[in-house]
């Protein structure tokens, strides 16, 4: 192709293409520049050599100066593409040092390049840049280290941190943390759009809020306590919270939520899946690529700032507060491995019976209310004890797959786990026996430890399987935490004033409820006594004939449900637990009463409580 096919093309003098391809096109319209340049490019149309004054020609390559750092590639695809649709070629130079740079830009030049795009580095010489402005060459300086302006182009880290910071605030968190890698402009610029969210959504801001990690590593992680979320400069500051949420026994996003800024998806390592935002590099080489290219060819553009307002859009590292969820269930009580035998009858002194069946299952009433709890959708914390052996690595793993909490579970290298043996008759009737273990280890100070988990809970569950000293000291915990307290005694044959004062809802059985008080002949008179000594409701499970309700408004029975029976050990265990959930999320309690039966019922149909506990989307199907 050559200078006089362009012009018959564009239907122009051939003196004309040559004053508009050597800029000397002042009296020429703006129309006719466009078509010839139109088909120039189209015709991918360079000089031949022997015209003089080389270097005025357009070559209609763009050098394009970059590294290899994560994401850059993407930085890259933007402007090969925008080069590309406005009809130029690019040549490529990856510079990792300052010197590289240096020497990229002497080598771009002297491929007679129209312009030059930089991706500069932080600590890149300035004899660089000096060298370009000596070349009289349109370059664009794509500089996240320095004040953007229509030629230097960076992201808007504020911006991005601004949107990062709204969308925890979007899911009603109010104490966030900000983790920065270090104070310089890109750390400020995040900082500020970190605060600018929280002054526009009139959430209060300190210096105690800011990390700057390479200062200060561990003050956002030492006290992230503190915190429901935070958000991240970057995938590896993400990647640190994550780590020490681990070590604490934290939960994502459960117990803290995190945001970041990422360079590439391909960072996104962590599970859960990390909500960040993407750094838009594809857009930001399309900018500055435009911007070089206007330069090139002399047409005016608005001077514009490069903005990006791209949001989070995964948001399984984001989730509401836990202290302002559904709130919480503490359950303190035993656990055991159990031991099922099932046995045509019971055997006498002296006699010895075979069974044809045996299982081990997790049981004790503290396993056994707090999965009941967590499989209807309850965030359900755990106070109990282990022994340091087989049975109790077990048990923690059971628990924590069945979305139990178990920082309260603590071991005791002096006991074995506790362990029950239950006999299970043909008529589904059970009778227990039990070795303790570490159960008997439980103490008040567990629950002084563990306090905290007491703080947004709703329910605490207790049973008097456990030592009675810290059944006390838990049901007053409870109640200094705001939580009603649930009270199953077992094995027992009093209850002291101090604790029935404590407790909201006193849930005997026929038999236990005879044992506590053998002087009144009724259940409502029974009842009435332990309402009378303190506590707000007696309800009374009666097996197949359901139960009983008193309290200051009620005095009234509910039918069982009809399930045919095959172990009920854990009836009273699926009932407790299915009460706490349903009057935790306001229900009366005679609705919650009615939900209780039913997953009671559902509990005795299979051998072995865990198994048998309920499911919420079962319930859910349930009309009362």
């Amino acid at each position: 192709m050559n200078i006089k096919e362009i012009a018959q093309l564009s239907g122009v003098s051939v003196s004309t293409v040559s004053k508009i391809i050597n800029k000397k096109d002042s009296n020429i319209s703006k129309e006719t520049r466009e078509r010839v340049m139109k088909v120039v490019k189209e015709c991918n149309y360079i000089p031949y050599a022997g015209v003089h004054n080389v270097k005025s020609m357009k070559s209609f390559l763009v050098g394009v100066i970059t590294s290899k750092q994560a994401g850059h590639e993407k930085l890259l695809s933007g402007v090969v593409e925008t080069a590309k649709r406005n009809g130029y070629a690019t040549v490529l130079s990856y510079a990792e040092t300052p010197e590289d740079e240096y020497t990229s830009i002497a080598m771009l030049c002297t491929h007679n390049v129209d312009g030059i795009l930089w991706d500069k580095l932080q600590d890149s010489y300035a004899k660089s840049e000096t060298q370009l402005m000596e070349r009289n060459i349109p370059y664009c300086v794509i500089d996240c280290y320095n004040t953007p302006t229509p030629d230097r182009f960076a992201f808007d880290y504020s911006r991005l941190a601004y949107n990062l910071t709204k969308a925890l605030v979007k899911n009603k968190h109010l104490k966030i943390g900000c983790l920065v890698k270090n104070n310089d402009f890109r750390g400020r610029r995040f900082q500020k759009g970190f605060e600018q969210c929280l002054f526009d959504n009139k959430l209060p801001f300190d210096a105690n809020m800011l990390c700057i990690a390479k200062e200060d590593a561990f003050n956002i992680l030492t006290h992230m306590h503190n915190f429901t979320g935070v958000v991240c400069f970057n995938a590896n500051l993400a990647g640190k919270i994550y780590e020490q949420a681990a070590h604490n026994n934290l939960k994502i996003p459960r117990d803290i939520s995190v945001v970041s800024l990422v360079n590439d998806a391909k960072e996104i390592y962590l599970l859960p899946q990390l909500s960040s935002i993407q750094l838009p590099f594809f857009e930001l080489g399309e900018c500055a690529c435009s911007r070089l290219v206007a330069k090139i060819e002399e047409t005016r553009v608005p001077e514009l700032i490069f903005k990006s307002d791209k949001k989070v859009e995964d948001f399984s590292s984001i989730d509401i507060p836990i202290t302002v969820r559904n709130k919480k269930i503490v359950v303190v009580g035993a656990i055991n491995m159990d031991t099922i035998l099932n046995l045509g009858q019971v055997p006498n002194i002296g006699e010895t019976i075979t069974t044809k069946k045996r299982a081990a299952i997790p049981g004790g009433k503290g396993v056994n209310q707090a999965i009941g709890a967590a499989k209807l959708g309850a965030e359900v914390y755990l106070i109990g004890k282990l022994g340091k052996d087989y049975e109790g690595s077990v048990l923690y793993d059971f628990l924590k797959v069945n979305n139990v909490n178990i920082e309260g579970v603590s071991t005791s290298s002096e006991v074995a786990t506790g362990h029950a043996y239950v006999y299970v008759k043909e008529n589904g009737e059970s009778g227990i026996v039990v070795y303790e273990g570490a159960n008997t280890q439980l103490s008040p100070n567990d629950i002084d430890v563990y306090r905290n988990m007491f703080e947004n809970a709703s329910f605490c569950l207790l049973q008097t399987e456990i030592n009675i000293d810290t059944v006390e000291s838990a049901a007053k915990t409870a109640k200094r935490y705001g939580a009603k307290v649930i009270l199953k005694p077992c094995a027992v044959t009093e209850i002291s004033d101090g604790l029935i004062r404590n407790v909201d809802i006193f849930m005997p059985n026929r038999n236990e409820i005879q044992l506590l008080c053998p002087d009144r002949p009724t259940f409502e008179e029974k009842a009435q006594y332990f309402l009378d000594r303190g506590a707000k409701s007696v309800i009374i499970t009666l097996d197949r004939d359901g139960c009983y309700l008193k309290d200051s408004e009620h005095s009234m029975y509910f039918k069982a449900a009809d399930f045919t029976a095959v172990d009920t050990t854990g009836a009273a265990d699926a009932f407790a637990s299915t009460l706490a959930v349903y009057l935790s999320k306001n229900y009366d309690i005679c609705t919650a009463i009615k939900y209780a039966i039913y997953a009671s019922g559902f509990s005795i149909t299979t051998q072995g409580v865990p198994p048998a506990l309920v499911d919420k989307s079962t319930l859910d199907l349930l009309d009362v």
